[in-house]
């Protein structure tokens, strides 16, 4: 769920919450988001907002241990219910080069980029559209240099049928560089004993994402020639 913090609050909270940390949060009332202030379709319908009856108290992640429900690719349902959100852990093969501009149904412009992934589980790629801030630094420093593999951990994504299947972020959505468990470990031992069926995978992904431009030759017997004029 997305939290608004407005005003003086940013620089209250801006030190006492981190990202992958866990907080107990009392006190704040949830409240539909608007339409017009959704970032892109894939928004959660519901915020919390602080106010000054907000009580912000962290929580001991030994006494809480996280379970975390791994989806193999190949497990993922081609169609869910729009609340349904998954995590997956995955090889990097492909990171658009830049983020793109689009203008959604509400007319709100927001920022959009590609990646894709790959498991043990399966030969086909996901393509996962990343949106807002995420499509920015956190998928430029997943981009992939040719022949070197990283592994990448993504939460709360939601299923999508748009042109095809895909995956989508959502605003819960926190991406993890080099993921520490049991399933990245193992994917990331895979990985290591898979090298050259990824890099011929990923060279046939950005033949198709980023085609060379074609370079039309022309033979010297086929020019023109120009006359010379003498004075």
């Amino acid at each position: 769920m997305r939290g608004a913090l407005f005003n003086d609050q940013v620089s209250i909270y801006e030190d006492a919450i981190k990202q992958n940390k866990i907080y107990e949060i009392t006190n704040v009332p949830i409240s539909p988001v608007k339409p017009e202030y959704k970032s892109n379709p894939a928004d959660l319908d519901y915020q919390i907002t602080f106010n000054n009856r907000t009580i912000l108290q962290p929580v001991d992640i030994d006494d809480t241990p996280a379970i975390i429900n791994y989806q193999p690719i190949s497990q993922l349902p081609r169609a869910t219910d729009y609340s349904e959100m998954f995590d997956i852990v995955g090889i990097v093969l492909f990171v658009e080069e830049h983020s793109r501009k689009i203008m959604t149904a509400k007319k709100r412009e927001c920022n959009v980029r590609e990646i894709m992934v790959i498991d043990h589980s399966t030969p086909q790629p996901l393509s996962i559209s990343v949106w807002d801030e995420l499509a920015e630094d956190d998928c430029t420093m997943l981009t992939p240099v040719h022949g070197q593999f990283k592994t990448v951990r993504l939460t709360a994504l939601r299923v999508s049928n748009y042109k095809g299947f895909s995956m989508t972020t959502s605003s819960s959505t926190i991406i993890i560089h080099s993921p520490i468990s049991e399933k990245a470990e193992a994917l990331s031992a895979w990985m290591a004993s898979h090298q050259t069926t990824l890099t011929q995978l990923q060279s046939r992904i950005y033949h198709i994402k980023m085609p060379m431009p074609v370079i039309k030759t022309t033979k010297i017997s086929a020019l023109p020639l120009k006359k010379v004029h003498t004075p």
